[in-house]
């Protein structure tokens, strides 16, 4: 699920605003660690893309507010 949801989040990374739903909808399926590894592979690859409302707060669901 990792690698997909990558994949996924790769092809629309053209709009911010896809990206955040894609990430939104398919992260709860991730682990503690696969999501720990996913925001750093997002601040490498996007950065800026999380923006400043995305910083962590050490919670299991912690890139997407309101989780």
């Amino acid at each position: 699920m990792f690698d997909y949801l990558k994949d996924i989040l790769v092809r629309v990374s053209f709009n911010r605003e896809l990206f955040l739903n894609e990430l939104s909808k398919n992260r709860r399926w991730l682990t503690r660690e696969e999501n720990e590894q996913l925001e750093a592979w997002i601040n490498i690859n996007y950065p800026g893309m999380l923006g400043d409302e995305f910083v962590s707060n050490h919670s299991h669901h912690r890139l997407v507010p309101g989780f």
